[in-house]
């Protein structure tokens, strides 16, 4: 093999792991167990239930001004001396339907309340066995794994991505499932009421789904580049306050606090435009109920007037289109989390695959028994895997008697520091070996 392809697969090894395992966990439940499962499952069917019951009160609604209307009308028909012949009748249909109101709200309490507690309860579990996962991956990696991520990128992924990812699968998914099921219902329950005025003012549904998918995604990608430069800040100080001795040293307070700076206004400009989009959202979902209820009753005032639709089947269609065009506003944002809970979860999950080069947890491998310590480095030349082209170490021979003191002694950057790397497994050479000498053999120590 040439030795520049040899110098290559040795930097290529350390940088990207060795192939990874096929059989490593790919999805985020499977960190979950059995009970976990059983509770998903039924918080997933409490979140449509609890969404699909939400259009019914609209259905009730309806119905209760529909009684109000005829009993009016009858009233109004009726001679004003004696008593009122429907008003017993139609104290019992509002009766009827207070107790269809009540039984409404509780079963949806219930319903939407045993799907929160269960999706935050499964995913905190599985967030937990997901961070644990990947602590215990990422420091059975080698050295050039945290060379290639910016300082606090490791610990950052850890506490700010698991966070985006357990609110994801939790109050985000539960959410998502209850608008869907909401905007179902409520769809099917126009058309089924009256269909002629459900296509009228069903212009509401397309607007509001395309408004809410495009402002949504603007903010996430927004969201996303704040997050870009306020993970450089946050590096930044990470590595200013770490060092603080050599800042004080060269005087670079101001420098670093105006490039600091510099990252915080980077940040706050996409931040200011997803405020701006959310302002003009927020100002969208409050035009859009008065617009729904005028074009509902325009229209239903037309099909009352040639005796095609009833007072109820107008107010029915006039609130059912309101809540189904709102769970479309919830959907559209829920979504774009599950989706960046996606590619949160994929990064993750790519590097827990990765299969580092030198694992501490792996039991193969030379175990060395009897170590003396007399230390012999023959040709050993070094690469950083961060710096291909900077050759650190050529052909270094030396060797360092067990229980004497040997001073390895050069001006900076002549490789002093490259060499306790070595001993210590933190790279590998590209070339020669590192032995322990012994009165009959040489034990090999690092290739």
């Amino acid at each position: 093999m040439d030795s520049d392809d040899k110098v290559k697969r040795i930097l290529d090894r350390q940088v990207h792991g060795l192939a990874p395992d096929p059989f490593a966990k790919k999805s985020l439940y499977s960190y979950s167990t059995p009970r976990d499962k059983v509770i998903i499952v039924i918080s997933f069917i409490c979140a449509i239930l609890g969404g699909v019951l939400n259009p019914l009160i609209s259905v009730i609604y309806g119905q209760t001004v529909g009684t109000l209307g005829t009993h009016h009308q009858t009233r109004a028909g009726s001679p004003d001396s004696g008593p009122d012949p429907g008003a017993a009748d139609a104290r019992r249909q509002l009766l009827r339907f207070t107790l269809y109101w009540v039984y409404l709200a509780a079963a949806i309490f219930v319903l939407i309340y045993a799907a929160t507690v269960g999706f935050y309860y499964v995913g905190e579990r599985v967030a937990r066995a997901l961070r644990n996962a990947y602590l215990r991956s990422v420091v059975r990696q080698n050295m050039a794994f945290f060379d290639a991520h910016a300082p606090g990128a490791v610990a950052s992924r850890i506490m700010s991505d698991m966070t985006h990812v357990q609110e994801g699968i939790t109050s985000r998914l539960a959410i998502a499932l209850t608008a869907l099921a909401t905007f179902s219902s409520a769809f099917v329950v126009a058309l089924v009421v009256h269909w002629r005025i459900a296509l009228v003012v069903s212009p509401a549904y397309v607007l509001m789904a395309l408004f809410g998918s495009l402002s949504g995604a603007r903010v996430v990608q927004y969201h996303r580049e704040a997050k870009v430069a306020s993970e450089k800040a946050s590096g930044l100080a990470h590595e200013t306050i770490s060092s603080i001795r050599q800042v004080y040293a060269l005087g670079i307070q101001h420098r670093l606090a105006a490039k600091y700076d510099g990252f915080l206004k980077e940040a706050g400009r996409p931040s200011r435009k997803a405020l701006y989009l959310l302002g003009l959202f927020t100002a969208w979902c409050q035009l859009l109920p008065p617009s729904v209820h005028a074009l509902t009753f325009w229209a239903g005032s037309q099909f009352l007037v040639q005796g095609g639709a009833s007072v109820a089947q107008i107010s029915t269609i006039a609130i059912v289109v309101v809540m189904g065009a709102f769970g479309i506003v919830r959907i559209a944002p829920a979504a774009q989390a599950l989706v960046a809970t996606v590619s949160s979860a994929s990064v993750i999950f790519r590097e827990m695959a990765r299969r580092s080069p030198q694992d501490p947890f792996d039991p193969s491998g030379a175990v060395i028994e009897g170590f003396k310590g007399n230390i012999e480095l023959r040709g050993v030349s070094l690469v950083y895997p961060k710096r291909p082209d900077a050759q650190v170490m050529k052909e270094v021979s030396f060797s360092c008697p067990a229980m004497k003191t040997t001073a390895i002694v050069g001006t900076s950057g002549s490789g002093k520091s490259s060499i306790i790397n070595l001993l210590e497994r933190f790279y590998e050479p590209t070339s020669g070996e590192i032995c322990e000498r012994t009165p009959f053999k040489s034990r090999i120590l690092v290739l």
